[in-house]
């Protein structure tokens, strides 16, 4: 059921792959790899694309990672214990190779890779070993839930951080056990029918009668014996008596017996040369006891500088889960008090605890601080944009082409998207651009009005049909007027409108599907945590949802955060918008003046963040 299992390097690099598909599924990995991975998003515990789930296990430590595509209608209980098991065989075969250059030079990426299978490593041998343990393990799992014993879900699909991790611990248990498992199942029902018993060494137990016979080729018993006759000729059968295996009556292998003798020996000459050495190296008191152990007995003993700095560089251990138990959920409550959403850093701490666990830390590398920086780089990779709005380039281009460039700015009511759109007018401005104002809010009274008074004050025409018109049918007739004018820009101001509020979502969906403008941005408040995510996440879904038939779906492309000089260091907002649309934010607000805009700076908001 499994359509690809692929092995890639943190660089992009193939290292391994094995599909059943002409393509290995190129465009549905990369899709994670720029959706999921490159967003740190890798706390999520799986994807779809289409008919197809992917899931995913990494290895920090060798810097890899192995993904697994198959379809959505097959549901494995051990999938993610048997990417992990992938993982850990090749990391153990090949080590850290795969972080070095050995493989900078490759060739062969994910978007050249051979069909079928990228051999670039010889791995196919414990691949298909570990596959046949996976098939058993399922297979065992399928018959349990077909017995009504029932077996829970993959570890950690869906589970909260604590239960998640003692069901994962559980789950690898059944799988490990999965082979041995079948094979007991299998002796057990031989046992009550009366077949042939096959053990681990190879060797068939029959059982026949009162005892099994041991029939390892000197005997081959099948069925229940006969009783011998009676006296009076009358035959009659005899009651079966159930086996003891750990009996002195049970079947006896002189080899065993032996073997079990010469061990116990073994283990007392070990017990006695160990009780020697141990008397050699004890320390003992005046009178014979034994001297108690000193926490820090070393403390203030002399010692050589070579030994001294030997160890300080010995050992390193690897970052385990209850390391990081103790410490992500500080991380987390300081990312709440400072404004993030709750549902945001928990995304935000199972990405960096995947980030981290089976990271190896030397002697010198402080956990809390490991731990710390890795919060830093993720928070840095979520505010880093995976794509550019950048709005003055963008209007040249058009200009070049003869057109104006067109914005448009949504959000809920009172967020100020009319003093954002006069304070990007006056930045317009000043970058040489002529600017027409479009009163798109027809709805609430005095828009228009308020919207004349920013365009009087920036010297900027304000384009209107009066209150109660369409607004799609208004941005329309401006971008007509600014293209006849040759006006560089249009600011299409939108009426406030409620998240739940459907009708006026799709009055908004229409304007912007209808008009296509170059620039959708959400306007939304620093103020606001939670709710802000749920205003951003159910615009956006409206916009997509709300398309018209055979339109171009169109969402959000953009944030601009108002009133961000009122919150101090509780700038969590920003993440959570950021981390939520996976757009940039292209301007915040940071006064009451028109010169008060601002671009954000994600050292800014990470340092606040981690204060």
């Amino acid at each position: 059921m499994i359509d690809t299992v692929s092995i890639i390097s943190d660089g992009g690099v193939v290292l391994w792959q094995q599909s059943t598909h002409e393509t290995g599924r190129r465009p549905m990995v990369n899709k994670l790899i720029q959706e999921v991975l490159l967003e740190d998003r890798a706390g999520l515990t799986q994807y779809s694309v289409g008919d197809y789930q992917l899931r995913w296990a990494l290895e920090n430590d060798a810097k890899f990672f192995v993904v697994a595509v198959y379809p959505k209608f097959f549901k494995p209980h051990y999938m993610q214990n048997f990417l992990r098991d992938i993982a850990a065989t090749f990391a153990k075969k090949y080590g850290k190779q795969t972080a070095t250059d050995l493989f900078a030079g490759c060739d062969a990426d994910f978007n050249t890779a051979s069909a079928g299978k990228a051999n670039l490593m010889d791995f196919g041998t414990e691949y298909a070993t570990l596959l046949d343990k996976f098939n058993a393990s399922e297979e065992m799992a399928s018959r349990q839930g077909a017995n009504g014993e029932g077996v829970a879900a993959d570890a950690g699909a869906g589970a909260s951080d604590d239960a998640g991790a003692e069901e994962e611990d559980e789950e690898a248990e059944k799988y490990d056990g999965g082979v041995e498992a079948a094979e007991n199942e299998a002796q057990h029902t031989a046992h009550r029918s009366g077949k042939v018993i096959v053990t681990k060494d190879g060797r068939r137990l029959v059982i026949g009668g009162p005892t099994p016979a041991a029939a390892g080729g000197e005997a081959d018993a099948a069925g229940a014996a006969a009783a011998p006759p009676s006296a009076g000729g009358a035959s009659r059968k005899r009651n079966k008596k159930p086996t003891k295996w750990n009996s002195p009556g049970a079947v006896v292998d002189p080899m065993v017996e032996q073997q079990s003798h010469q061990k116990k020996a073994t283990e007392a000459e070990l017990q006695a040369q160990a009780n020697v050495q141990r008397e050699t190296y004890i320390r003992r008191l005046p009178n014979g006891a034994i001297a108690p152990v000193k926490e820090r007995e070393w403390e203030g003993q002399s010692r050589g500088r070579l030994a001294t700095w030997l160890r300080s560089y010995m050992g390193t251990r690897s970052v385990d889960k209850e390391d990081l138990r103790n410490i992500i959920p500080d991380l987390r409550e300081k990312l709440i008090a400072k404004n993030v959403a709750v549902e945001v850093a928990e995304h935000v701490c199972n990405s960096v605890e995947a980030s981290l666990a089976g990271k190896k830390l030397g002697t010198f590398d402080s956990l809390y601080k490991t731990v710390d920086d890795a919060m830093t780089a993720s928070l840095h990779r979520i505010l880093q944009p995976k794509r550019e709005v950048n709005i003055l380039r963008d209007v040249a281009t058009a200009k070049a082409a003869g057109k104006p460039y067109s914005i448009v700015l949504c959000g809920v009511n009172g967020v100020g998207k009319s003093t954002s759109l006069a304070k990007m007018t006056y930045w317009l401005q000043q970058n040489g651009n002529s600017v027409l104002l479009a009163a798109g809010d027809t709805f609430r009274h005095g828009a228009v009005e308020q919207l004349e008074v920013h365009g009087r004050c920036l010297g900027a025409p304000v384009f209107q049909l009066g209150y109660g018109t369409d607004p799609s049918a208004v941005a329309a007739a401006a971008i007509t007027q600014a293209s006849k004018q040759h006006t560089n820009v249009v600011m299409i101001d939108t009426a406030g409108r409620m998240q739940d509020h459907e009708s006026r979502m799709r009055a908004l969906a229409k304007l912007i599907h209808d008009n296509q403008p170059d620039l959708v941005l959400f306007v939304g408040e620093a103020l606001v945590g939670n709710n802000g995510i749920d205003q951003l996440r159910k615009f956006n879904q409206c916009l997509v949802d709300f398309a018209p038939v055979g339109a171009r779906s169109r969402g959000i492309d953009g944030i601009v955060l108002t009133k961000f000089d009122t919150i101090d260091d509780k700038v969590g907002a920003a993440l959570s918008m950021v981390y939520e649309l996976g757009q940039p934010i292209v301007f915040v607000g940071v006064g009451q003046t028109y010169q008060d805009l601002k671009v954000i700076e994600p050292e800014v908001v990470v340092s606040a963040l981690m204060k």
